[in-house]
């Protein structure tokens, strides 16, 4: 496996993580809570860095 499926598929685990997390947290302390913002900002950035290397050609 190359290493850019090798980076999409670790950032595709990492950002179903992040993403189950943020759920979990958000439900319990509401969507202004620290923590829920910290989690959607490294939600945001994995997304990022996701969008970044698949338009790698």
């Amino acid at each position: 496996m190359n290493w850019k499926l090798k980076q999409v598929a670790r950032l595709i685990i990492k950002i179903e993580e992040i993403r189950q997390k943020l759920h979990c947290v958000s439900s319990c302390h509401g969507y202004s809570d620290p923590e829920v913002v910290s989690l959607s900002q490294e939600l945001d950035e994995l997304l990022n860095q996701h969008r970044r290397v698949c338009s790698i050609k």
